[in-house]
């Protein structure tokens, strides 16, 4: 896949996972797995499946931490940097932009993980075909249970590989998600690809504004290494890129996912992505357990002294302590805003 350029979206917070992750840590930046970061593993993942060097779209004040994981990774990148984050669809503009028109951009969050390579990688090249053929190709996740938290893409008419997207529904009610695991919908996981050519046209028939302003703060490409967005980036409209042109278009197909992939997007989530001991645990720093099971317990600096829970997140850290059933985790971000 020659000509295809990855695009890292290194943005957010990753509130879910507070205190674990803050704004000045996100969640893609914390080494929650034997020292390894979900960042790290995007690099790596994406950066195998192509010669061009990967743009990856981020923060001013997390410069350094990205140069740093990609150095250590031994992946070369490009970074666009924002002086504030205003959600996926003014970064893919300003990727595509930045990009020449007939290199097929690969837009991929830097917080997933995924088990699978080799599915992900035929997964990836199918959805490549499709775009070299003018369309935008969500990459839509196979659902393994009916899920609340996520979007879901519905299916639509047969194409050589994947199909239209019909529709996209937000978060649904729970009778609703089971109805749409059982027609063969899948998960919107937030993957596109797609011709930077294409992703502008299909911007200004639906979204101009965001375009046009998104232009604006683009420096030129031959200025630097790094491509620093004016501040004028700040006032573009806070948008998915889902809501500003994938609902609108005409050209848009999914291609399934069948990956082992996760959000991480609560610490439910996390605990079932990491290895656990016999008690169905996993544990982290300097923790005494007692008749625990089904349990994600993190100590970062003080000792953590826990005894008869199950299906719990117990997370110390230098900020806060957090006491949580693992079944209300989607809590976790209303907590965080709260501090």
């Amino acid at each position: 896949m020659s000509n295809l350029r990855p695009v890292v979206l290194s943005g957010g917070a990753g509130a879910r996972l507070w205190p674990l992750s803050t704004p000045e840590l996100p969640k893609q930046f914390v080494p929650l797995f034997e020292g390894s970061t979900l960042f790290e593993m995007a690099l790596l993942r994406v950066g195998s499946l192509s010669a061009l060097t990967p743009w990856v779209v981020t923060a001013q004040r997390h410069k350094s931490i990205v140069e740093r994981t990609a150095a250590e990774a031994g992946v070369s990148t490009r970074l666009i940097l924002e002086p504030e984050g205003r959600n996926t669809a003014p970064a893919v503009a300003a990727a595509a932009l930045l990009s020449d028109q007939d290199e097929v951009l690969f837009i991929v969050p830097a917080d997933s993980f995924m088990t699978d390579l080799d599915s992900f990688r035929t997964n990836v090249e199918d959805a490549v075909s499709l775009a070299e053929t003018g369309r935008i190709v969500a990459l839509g996740v196979v659902p393994t249970r009916p899920e609340t938290g996520y979007g879901y893409i519905e299916s639509g008419e047969p194409l050589a590989h994947g199909s239209e997207i019909a529709s996209f529904v937000e978060k649904p009610e729970p009778s609703d998600a089971d109805r749409l695991v059982a027609a063969g919908s899948l998960w919107n996981a937030g993957m596109f690809i797609a011709k930077a050519g294409v992703l502008i046209e299909q911007f200004e028939m639906h979204s101009p504004q965001v375009l046009d302003d998104v232009a604006q703060a683009v420096p030129d490409r031959s200025e630097s290494r790094d491509l620093v967005l004016s501040a004028s980036f700040a006032d573009v409209e806070s948008i998915s890129v889902d809501h500003a042109i994938m609902e609108k278009t005409d050209v848009g197909a999914v291609v399934p996912l069948d990956a082992g992939w996760s959000d991480v997007g609560s610490f439910k989530a996390l605990l079932e992505v990491l290895p656990r001991d016999d008690a169905g645990n996993h544990i982290l720093g300097a923790v005494d357990a007692l008749d625990v099971t089904n349990s994600l317990l993190v100590a970062t600096g003080r000792r953590l002294a826990i005894a008869g829970v199950n299906g719990q997140a117990v997370v110390e850290t230098e900020d806060a302590v957090l006491v949580i059933d693992l079944d209300q985790s989607q809590s976790v971000k209303k907590l965080a805003d709260s501090n």
